[in-house]
């Protein structure tokens, strides 16, 4: 027994000290950037889908998160593009279905750019192009795929989650950027 409530407190004691990751509270560049984008964004649910990319969330600097949130962003939309490149070959003898998958196809083709572009920038040290790249990247550049959504030609849960987190992580890079300081 002894043996037992030893092992009990040394574990309880190693949780204490060593806390997992996903018990720590969002770091405090996360937690600026979304309370600056809290009117676009729920504040929870950017700190949490931030605070899930470990890049991001290991982050120590403005500039690193600034870089971070943009791979994500490549990444994530890169994943939903291949989503819809599934669903264009399932669906390629609807004429409409098509249509709209291959208006998002090009909205996430421009996000990708705009955001590579930006990142390109960013490690030049050229700070406003990318903020603009950024802007492009989570507003203009998803405005089609958000429209044949809306007008619900296209009801994939993916596409829809897809093009609320490219618009997180694109805006959440705008604001990061501009918070670095000049080189």
């Amino acid at each position: 027994m002894p043996c037992s409530i030893s092992s009990i407190v040394f574990t309880a004691l190693i949780l204490v000290l060593f806390p997992t990751p996903h018990a720590a509270s969002s770091s405090p560049l996360i937690k600026d950037i979304c309370a600056i984008i809290k009117n676009n964004y729920n504040i929870d649910m950017c700190d949490k889908t931030l605070e899930s990319e470990p890049g991001v969330a290991s982050a120590r600097n403005m500039y690193d998160l600034t870089v971070e949130i943009m791979k994500s962003s490549i990444s994530r939309s890169n994943n939903t593009r291949h989503h819809i490149e599934v669903l264009q070959k399932k669906n390629s003898t609807n004429p409409e279905a098509n249509a709209a998958l291959n208006q998002c196809h090009s909205s996430y083709d421009y996000a990708i750019g705009s955001t590579r572009s930006a990142l390109a920038e960013v490690e030049e040290g050229e700070y406003q192009t990318a903020s603009y790249d950024l802007l492009l990247a989570a507003t203009d550049a998803l405005l089609n795929c958000q429209e044949v959504v809306a007008s619900k030609v296209i009801t994939d849960r993916i596409i829809v989650r897809g093009n609320k987190l490219a618009r997180l992580f694109g805006y959440s890079a705008f604001v990061a950027v501009d918070k670095i300081p000049p080189p």
